[in-house]
């Protein structure tokens, strides 16, 4: 072999290397966003899970306060016992920029009061790319026979379904689109369709 076949051999097999170690390189990027976009939506699944049984047993304050206190496109708040314990709790689930939060307040003193101050927060969902879209969507007691939502923000009284809607996605600039998840929550305590 002369040397000038020994570089084209050396050229030839760098590269169909360095194409091999490309896609390999790309394949294991596709894969690792593949298992965050599915992380991201497994902790979307879990925290709609939560939501949803938090809220079908919302229930009257400690204070004797209605079950549901606001429903807003991105904000919805109720009483409920979320720890099993004596007293029941304010909660509070929330879209903040792209983030899902749950806020909760245990009533403290005396008189009992539900302070603000003392809300903890959690985040439940990530990669919530809403925007302005609604999060919740509200019904009355005649749905499904009317499938309009009340106009927002609702009047808790009127208030007995509740529809969560939120689209997730770890990166809006790579494939794919936005998943979108949706439940549906009839509020035991404020159910008058029986």
């Amino acid at each position: 072999m002369t040397l000038l076949e020994v570089i084209i051999a050396l050229s030839i097999f760098s590269m169909a290397s360095l194409i091999v170690m490309g896609y390999i390189i790309q394949s294991y990027r596709v894969n690792r966003f593949a298992m965050q976009q599915a992380d991201a939506l497994e902790h979307a699944r879990h925290g709609l899970e939560i939501m949803e049984k938090e809220s079908r047993e919302a229930s009257f304050s400690d204070l004797g306060s209605y079950p549901i206190i606001a429903a807003s496109d991105q904000t919805f708040a109720f009483y409920s016992n979320v720890d099993a314990d004596s007293s029941v709790e304010r909660v509070r689930y929330f879209l903040s920029d792209t983030e899902f939060k749950r806020g909760i307040i245990k009533p403290s003193g005396n008189p009992l009061t539900y302070a603000p101050a003392n809300e903890t927060l959690t985040t439940v969902a990530q990669y919530v790319r809403n925007g302005s879209d609604p999060v919740f969507y509200y019904y009355s007691g005649s749905f499904p026979t009317s499938t309009v939502p009340l106009t927002t923000p609702a009047n808790p009284n009127q208030v007995k379904l509740v529809e969560l809607k939120l689209q997730v996605n770890l990166d809006p600039l790579v494939a794919p689109d936005d998943i979108t998840l949706d439940t549906y929550v009839q509020i035991r305590n404020v159910k008058d369709n029986l």
